[in-house]
């Protein structure tokens, strides 16, 4: 029979197949049911569920549209599991993000209203991070003054050790999503600094300087310093990319 947690109440209205799709759903995410792993055959799920073949069928169909399972044609009996990740979730926040007619200068702002405060929070951990890595993607900024489309993915990836760092594994995934968002839309961005507006040029190869400043300021433990300096740097990123967008551009990541 279908397994409820306790104290739950059902629902009536509720298709038996979601039910039993809502149940396979837990099991994968609490990893029972590994990614790779199959699902148990259609025989051992009706007897399990007590439910009818088409009902077992529906619920795996609708694990299939949701990308948690993939179905064999021709080939062995049964479902495997392919678990959501990070990709498949910037993609479709990136999806429902083009249907409400947001701008890529809003994913940039959500960025800047979470990362200062989580940065603080890193600073102030006691012991200090290890930010060796950090060190050496600045040098690689550095490097890459004249290139911004390549400098943009520098700072990506600074962005996102930086959010690892925090340990969070929920601020982590909003990161991922957010600088993969970032990625689909990075080909607008020139690759020289010819290319780019006369006051982001005039910028950018000091750029580097300001990331070297948060290292320091997480290496001296000073939290408060360290989020408002990137707050600062953050929004100047805003003002940047809203000098290279249109404010009413949307999101184009299909």
């Amino acid at each position: 029979m279908i397994e409820r947690e306790p104290g739950a109440v059902e629902k009536h209205h509720r298709k038996v197949s979601q039910i039993v799709a809502d149940d396979l759903r837990r099991k994968i995410a609490h990893g029972i049911y590994p990614n790779d792993a199959n699902l148990p055959s259609e025989a051992q799920m009706i007897t399990q569920y007590g439910v009818s073949r088409p009902t077992i069928r529906e619920a795996v169909r609708i694990l299939e549209t949701e990308g948690l399972v993939v179905t064999s044609r021709g080939g062995p009996k049964g479902a495997k599991v392919r678990a959501f990740n990070s990709n498949q979730a910037a993609r479709m926040a990136g999806l429902v993000l083009q249907v409400r007619g947001a701008s890529i200068l809003d994913v940039f702002k959500l960025r800047t209203i979470i990362e200062p405060v989580a940065v603080r929070e890193l600073a102030e951990r006691r012991p200090r991070p290890d930010v060796s890595a950090l060190e050496k993607l600045i040098e690689s900024m550095q490097a890459a003054a004249d290139y911004p489309r390549q400098l943009t993915r520098l700072l990506q990836q600074f962005d996102q050790q930086l959010m690892e760092l925090v340990g969070n594994p929920a601020l982590s995934l909003v990161s991922q999503m957010v600088n993969h968002i970032i990625d689909l839309h990075i080909s607008s961005i020139p690759e020289s600094v010819r290319g780019l507006p006369a006051p982001n040029a005039a910028g950018i190869k000091k750029s580097h300087q300001e990331f070297v400043r948060v290292v320091e300021l997480l290496k001296a433990g000073k939290g408060a310093e360290v989020e408002k300096l990137m707050r600062q740097i953050l929004k100047k990123i805003e003002t940047h990319h809203a000098r290279l967008e249109a404010a009413d551009v949307q999101l184009n990541i299909i």
